[in-house]
């Protein structure tokens, strides 16, 4: 038989690895990397292939010979189990930031991760149903039953966890085997996901795995019981309560506030591309978060990771250099939160971005657009200024939370909008975070989902990732803003991408043009980009396949640039019909 404490010696490794780096946003030297690897992962991997081996050892006793486990059973389910780590890991970076968000008593995140009984269940539970999936005996029973030793939470190896889950202390939480918990539920203490058998109910009913949907809130002593019961998503379980049927919630959610309207945008068929193509050409519409781009997603966490990791104090102040929708977004989540914010921008961004700003009411310093290797550049003015005003540098480039804002909500958003029938993800890089987030994320579902960069003219990721070399053998630049990057960010480093395409801004004009005539929809330049790099992955994959692009920002942002006739005939641009001629209408009844 497997041997407890040996098991439980192997888990707490196992806590170490996982955790490990977790209050850093930037990566592990490599002598920390070695000494974590010499110190934790050999142990780690030496005591578990011994207790799983003598666990089936153990199990095949009692087992006809035909259905006893083959030779190199153990190494393989070790190896494959020791694998996911990484996906573990980001699923608990997902239920820590969760407690911190939901509880108003959590002081830090080094709090949560170290003293939170619902974090140190998760943590177990996690590791236990990736064993249980492998059909691994006793062991992952022997994990989950330490975790409720030390916590009072009782959760089966079986019951299958979604994303980002709150478990408020957890004392006598019990979930059954077969229960199935969506993305971004809220589970308080005392609650029951299939009980045990009560009278009076049918067999039906007795049965243990209720379905709980996405953002699903179970308040204390509540009992959720039925063979086929399911809790719609958005639902609200009172304390107490007592539930053996199917509930469904069809009305609008109701938002804590801004911050938490950011992100679950919808995806859109650009129906005319479809035609077009044969394929399914859907666009996540960026445009309708709060703050109208996709960087809101990257200003929420990297303003809720200072907050957690302690650099970001109560009436602070944020300093950033963008080209400008990070810096909306940081406006908008800044205020609603209590902060100073002082945004660095290059004086040649469109007025309404600017204007956005001070709507805001962010602090503009407007700097020549100058090189990065300029020191007067505006990301290194920004973080002298911030060292100045003594803030947080929000440092999107480098900031690991702008990524893992794409790693938690766009890629698990578009798998779940497409039922997991996606075949290709096409991005430009500003930061990286974007084309790297949603890259990692989708290919954790999936590692056969090809992801693509678009990259405008006089960007250097095309060489970087076709040739290795950062340099661009194109003359001239874009009249798209906020995307082209010319060195390897820490967004960037790590990225998994299969396919580049350099897109003029000649095509990706003419796709805006066309969209906005056919589809009704009006975007950014680097929307037009990202479509234009679509379409050809789309044409050389074929009819049939689903490929998803992101529609980063509206086009009202840039009325007195791309979408001005004046501004594009300046530059040799085909100017669209409704945008030279004035209405020709003349009311006669109109004086």
């Amino acid at each position: 038989m497997p041997n407890k404490r040996a098991v439980i010696q192997a888990f707490h490794h196992i806590q170490h690895l996982l955790f490990l780096g977790f209050f850093s946003t930037r990566k592990l030297r490599p002598e920390i990397l070695r000494m974590a690897l010499a110190e934790h992962l050999v142990p780690a991997h030496e005591l578990l292939a011994e207790q799983i081996n003598r666990a089936a050892v153990w199990d095949d006793r009692s087992t006809l010979p035909e259905k006893r486990r083959p030779e190199g059973w153990c190494k393989q389910v070790v190896g494959e189990t020791f694998r996911k780590l990484p996906t573990i890991r980001k699923q608990l970076y997902g239920d820590v930031m969760a407690s911190y968000r939901n509880d108003p008593a959590a002081a830090s995140i080094e709090e949560v991760v170290f003293s939170y009984p619902g974090i140190i269940a998760l943590t177990a539970h996690r590791f236990a149903h990736e064993l249980h999936r492998a059909r691994v005996p006793m062991i992952p029973r022997i994990l989950s039953e330490y975790a409720h030793e030390r916590t009072g939470v009782d959760i089966h190896p079986g019951a299958k966890f979604g994303e980002r889950i709150f478990i408020d202390h957890g004392t006598g939480l019990v979930v059954g085997a077969t229960s199935v918990i969506g993305d971004d539920v809220k589970l308080y203490q005392g609650v029951t996901l299939g009980a045990l058998s009560v009278s009076g109910l049918t067999d039906e009913q007795q049965k243990r795995h209720p379905t709980l949907g996405d953002r699903v809130t179970v308040y204390a002593g509540a009992t959720i019981l039925g063979g086929d019961t399911e809790v719609g998503a958005d639902s609200v379980i009172g304390g107490n309560v007592w539930l053996v049927k199917s509930v469904e919630n069809d009305k609008m959610t109701i938002r804590a506030d801004i911050v938490d309207a950011i992100g679950n945008t919808p995806l859109i068929e650009l129906a005319s591309f479809s035609k077009e193509t044969g394929c399914k050409i859907l666009g996540k519409a960026e445009w309708l978060n709060p703050g109208m781009s996709v960087k809101d997603r990257a200003a929420k966490f990297m303003v809720l990771d200072a907050e957690a990791r302690g650099v970001l104090k109560p009436g602070g102040t944020i300093v950033e250099g963008t080209a400008g929708n990070t810096g909306i977004g940081l406006a908008m989540v800044g205020r609603a939160r209590g902060y100073r914010v002082v945004i660095v921008i290059p004086e040649t961004q469109t007025k309404e971005k600017k204007d956005m700003l001070r709507l805001f009411g962010a602090e503009l310093v407007e700097v020549p657009a100058v090189p990065f290797a300029n020191p007067n550049n505006y990301v290194h003015v920004a973080e002298r200024l911030a060292e100045e005003l003594g803030g947080f540098y929000a440092n999107q480039w480098d900031n690991l939370a702008n990524r893992q804002s794409h790693i938690e909500g766009t890629a698990p958003e578009i798998w779940e909008q497409t039922g997991g029938k996606v075949d290709a993800f096409v991005s430009a890089i500003g930061t990286g975070g974007t084309l790297s987030g949603t890259g990692i994320g989708l290919k954790d579902f999936d590692q056969n989902i090809t992801v693509a960069l678009a990259d405008p003219h006089g960007a250097k990721m095309y060489a970087y990732f076709t040739r290795g070399e950062l340099e661009t053998d194109v003359e001239g630049g874009s009249i798209t803003q906020g995307i082209g990057q010319g060195r390897v960010t820490g967004n960037v480093d790590g990225s998994l991408v299969d396919k580049a395409y350099r897109i003029p801004d000649t095509e990706a004009v003419e796709v805006l043009d066309k969209l906005a005539s056919d589809d009704g929809i009006v975007l950014g330049g680097s929307a037009g980009v990202n479509i234009a790099a679509t379409l050809r992955l789309a044409r050389e994959m074929g009819p049939g396949h689903t490929l998803v692009t992101i529609l980063c920002d509206h086009g009202s942002r840039y009325q007195s640039q791309l979408w001005s006739a004046e501004f594009r005939r300046e530059r040799g641009f085909q100017v669209p019909s409704w945008l030279e001629e004035p209405s020709s209408i003349k009311p006669p009844f109109v004086s």
